[in-house]
């Protein structure tokens, strides 16, 4: 039997106990009989949508005009659908298989009432068991009632690694084109959920395969095929994102900075004499455009920052040759960061030819963790004088101050016991004054 939290219990019990009947629908039933713990519960009722408001305290009208309620309880969200026609004597089988026959995918398309019987229109079961995604029906009126379809197609294959439909494969070919019409914030959340998968590099390659990437990120198509003539590299540039992909932990920014971290090389491209490739400034222009390119789609700030930096500092992996460096490096990429950066250094070397340098950053993790485990100095903020202070010498407002204040401290970053307070003020009145 699928396992029911106690709070969609509740609801379906709610609801039963006027007199309605209730299936569980969608990607739960499917997860059940794919032996999979299910995140999100999905009913359908023959309750009208006031009952449903008039027996819940807490209802969204996410969708009312399609009939559906949002019913919050406790900790779960719960799609509530109502299918009552407003007939007197209600088919509940034809009304059931009315709403499971607009539904996007055949694996999707299935039911389940609280006994545990399965209610399948759609040969949903048969798809599941032979581990293949397919469109209900024509796929073409699928993708047209709502072209994120395309998109849930790839993420579904990659998070469930199925196999798909090649006529499904066809339908979005040839009308990738309709992505256009979806908001960016639509496309964003589907391109997240690809990325978090457990195939991301699968699922980005079908997004190029099928044409829908020139549309949701065009400027990574450049990469397809393109040569590195690098010594250091023996795949095009979107292969190796791929490798780099498929080799990162499972985190947003992480997978984000793998899929845009070489998205400048194919515009800083230059080959010597020798025949040997070049991208200079790659991690400095592609830093730019991936902020460009996450904030099109809708990204937040914090995540455009955060992925912005791990790009620009994606090539600074070289062993740290002292302390002092080590420190710079803390300060520019930042404390929350630097966890992050490290991992993409490692999945950035993985998916070159030179997987050796992996010891290098383990070297770099190490000592950035003995200096945050200890007290040195960081940042400005962490000198033991401030402005404050060298305006009691006699220095007045302004740029000055900010600039004796950086100067003390590269030199505390070289020098940790130069930071008391009276060596400092030494410091700025033999110099300064």
């Amino acid at each position: 039997m699928i396992y029911i939290p106690d709070e969609i219990h509740f609801i379906i019990n709610k609801l039963n106990s006027f007199g309605n009947h209730c299936f569980l629908v969608g990607g739960c039933v499917r997860d059940y009989l794919l032996n999979k713990k299910p995140k999100d519960f999905d009913i359908v009722t023959t309750a009208t949508i006031d009952e449903i408001k008039r027996l819940f305290t807490k209802v969204i009208s996410t969708g009312e005009k399609h009939g559906t309620l949002t019913v919050v309880n406790g900790n779960y969200a719960c799609e509530v659908t109502s299918i009552n026609s407003g007939e007197s004597n209600l088919d509940i089988n034809k009304l059931l298989k009315s709403n499971l026959l607009k539904r996007d995918f055949t694996i999707n398309s299935l039911a389940m009432d609280i006994n545990g019987e399965i209610y399948d229109f759609c040969d949903g079961k048969n798809d599941l068991f032979n581990i293949i995604i397919k469109f209900n029906f024509d796929p073409v009126d699928r993708i047209k009632e709502d072209p994120l379809r395309m998109m849930r197609f790839v993420r579904f294959g990659c998070e469930l690694n199925f196999k798909q439909d090649e006529q499904s494969k066809v339908s979005i070919f040839k009308n990738a084109h309709l992505i256009n019409n979806v908001s960016s914030e639509r496309i964003r959340d589907e391109l997240s959920k690809i990325l978090l998968s457990d195939y991301p590099a699968n699922g980005v390659k079908q997004l190029f395969s099928l044409e829908l990437l020139q549309y949701v990120i065009p400027e990574l198509i450049d990469s397809y095929g393109f040569n590195q003539h690098s010594p250091y590299h023996d795949k095009d540039v979107f292969s190796h994102t791929l490798e780099v992909l498929e080799h990162s932990p499972k985190k947003l920014n992480i997978r984000l900075g793998a899929l845009l971290h070489d998205v400048a090389k194919p515009v800083t491209f230059s080959i010597d004499e020798n025949n040997i490739g070049h991208f200079y400034n790659h991690p400095k222009v592609g830093a730019q455009m991936a902020e460009d390119i996450l904030r099109s789609l809708k990204y937040d700030n914090k995540t455009i920052n955060n992925v912005s930096i791990l790009i620009k500092e994606h090539m600074h992996r070289n062993r740290f040759s002292s302390h002092a460096e080590a420190k710079r490096f803390i300060n520019r990429v930042g404390t929350d960061n630097i966890d992050d950066l490290f991992d993409l250094h490692i999945a950035d070397i993985k998916g070159s030819k030179y997987s050796s340098a992996i010891s290098d950053v383990e070297y770099n993790k190490k000592l950035v963790k003995e200096i945050l485990e200890s007290d040195e100095v960081l940042s400005i903020a962490d000198l033991e004088i401030n402005g404050y202070d060298l305006m009691e010498l006699g220095f007045k407002p302004g740029p000055k101050i900010g600039d004796i204040l950086k100067k003390l401290h590269e030199l505390v970053l070289e020098n940790p016991e130069f930071n008391r307070r009276d060596k400092l003020l030494e410091i700025v009145q033999d110099e300064y004054c």
